[in-house]
């Protein structure tokens, strides 16, 4: 028995069609994914690649061993298929650019035929730019920052980058340092922050960036009375790895550098007044005073200093004090100046360091008189001197010539010689009861 079956005419078909599976080709690049339909490097990467070479209609791999050959500008891999797999190592171009990754088979067999399209697998961009600081909008530059303005400080740059920015890495770098001092010296403190880019470009001389910074937590209450300063830097990199510039961007170097307010005593002096204000003389007792005001954000000692000024610009210091005063307190300032000298005069009374203050100008006239005291201690002391030089000369003189005069020799002592005096015998009265005369005629008085 027997079965006869009649069997349409059939059609053998043979292709020798081979391509390479672009979904399973895969770029070992460090910091991108293998998949990925593009890569930013820097000239000169080396990057890795594999990929599968299948039959163009079924999509199975051949077992034959075959060779292929992969381009990016003008480097080349020659790689060895086998299973159906091929796998090696290649470099990307020197000079800047977009560069694709073609491939096909190398040496086919006879019956082989490439299949694959004209398209890259995938793209390399080759930068060799390093991405720089455009500007710092925000804060101004070479201002102070006050401290109201500490609480959530917006800091807002621009950078430029002509490939692509790698917005992941992007950070601004801050530290506290003492105010005036080079170099990366004493810290009271630093960090860092995420910068975040405005919109999606990531690429253009212009690229907007901002963060913020919250000073005012940072800025310790220990910190707010020394002069310190706030520098900040940014570092990142682009998608090819090439960090920002640090050019005059780095902790030695920084970006910028603002000065922060310090909590320091802020004085003011009134105008000196002087009691009394008129007809002063010299050795008079006057009451200076002024007022002195602190209206810093911080407690001080105020060195002030009080000078007695003549018109011929000489200068007399008359007091030097410390004065301890409080934020937002006022002291008065009293001296009582003796003039010690006449003519025109005024005080000035100033602050180390700060402000200073004037008096109007007085005239101090001659020491007030006080009967013959007060007289003499008005003359000249050189006249004085000069009249008690000559009158202690004159005294000395005269002693001198008293002590040279000749003294008298003295008297001899003899016995006393008597003599007898002479016995007088009275005259007799001639007139009538003793008188001298007699009356000339009878008609005279006899008294007379």
């Amino acid at each position: 028995q027997s079965n006869r079956f009649m069997l349409e005419p059939l059609n053998w078909r043979f292709s020798g069609e081979l391509s390479i599976d672009s979904e399973s080709l895969t770029i070992d690049i460090e910091g991108d994914e293998p998949d990925a339909p593009g890569y930013w490097v820097q000239p000169r990467t080396t990057f890795g690649v594999e990929g599968n070479v299948v039959w163009y209609r079924t999509g199975t791999t051949p077992s034959q061993k075959l060779d292929v050959e992969l381009t990016v500008g003008e480097n080349n891999l020659e790689a060895l298929v086998v299973n159906g797999t091929f796998s090696g190592t290649m470099i990307a171009p020197l000079v800047d650019g977009t560069y694709g990754l073609f491939g096909g088979l190398r040496d086919a067999p006879n019956g082989a035929i490439y299949r694959g399209n004209d398209a890259a697998f995938v793209w390399f961009i080759v930068d060799n730019e390093a991405p720089r600081i455009a500007a710092v909008d925000r804060p101004g530059f070479n201002t102070m920052l006050s401290e109201e303005a500490w609480k959530d400080l917006q800091f807002e740059l621009r950078l430029d980058e002509n490939a692509q920015l790698n917005a992941s890495t992007l950070r601004l770098h801050w530290s506290l340092n003492e105010a005036g001092m080079l170099g990366n010296t004493y810290v009271f403190d630093n960090g860092s922050v995420p910068l975040e880019i405005l919109g999606e470009r990531r690429n253009g001389d212009s690229i907007p960036v901002r963060c913020s910074l919250d000073l005012d937590g940072l800025m310790l209450p220990a910190f707010r009375t020394k002069a310190v300063e706030l520098r900040v830097w940014v570092t990142g990199a682009d998608r090819a790895g090439l960090s920002i510039d640090p050019i005059f961007n780095d902790v030695d170097s920084p970006l910028r550098v603002w000065t922060l307010q310090q909590r320091v005593p802020v004085y003011q002096l009134s105008d000196i007044e002087m009691k009394p204000a008129s007809d002063i003389h010299q050795g008079d007792l006057i009451e200076v005073s002024a007022l002195l005001i602190n209206t810093g954000l911080a407690d001080g000692e105020a060195n002030m200093v009080l000078e007695q000024v003549e018109s011929s610009g000489a200068r007399t210091r008359l007091d030097v004090r410390l004065v301890n005063i409080g934020s937002g307190q006022q002291e008065t300032y009293q001296y009582l100046w003796k003039p010690t000298r006449d003519g025109s005069q005024w005080l000035e009374l100033s602050i180390v360091n700060g402000p200073n203050s004037q008096s109007r100008t007085v005239l101090v006239d001659e020491p007030r008189s006080e009967g013959l005291l007060g007289t003499i201690s008005t003359v000249n002391p050189v006249l004085l001197g000069i009249v008690g030089l000559l009158t202690t000369g004159l005294v000395a003189l005269l002693i001198v010539g008293l002590r040279r005069e000749e003294m008298p020799p003295p008297l001899r002592h003899s016995a006393p010689v008597q003599t007898k005096a002479a016995t007088t015998i009275p005259a007799p009265n001639h007139g009538p009861y003793g008188s001298s005369a007699a009356p000339d005629s009878p008609g005279e008085n006899p008294y007379k």
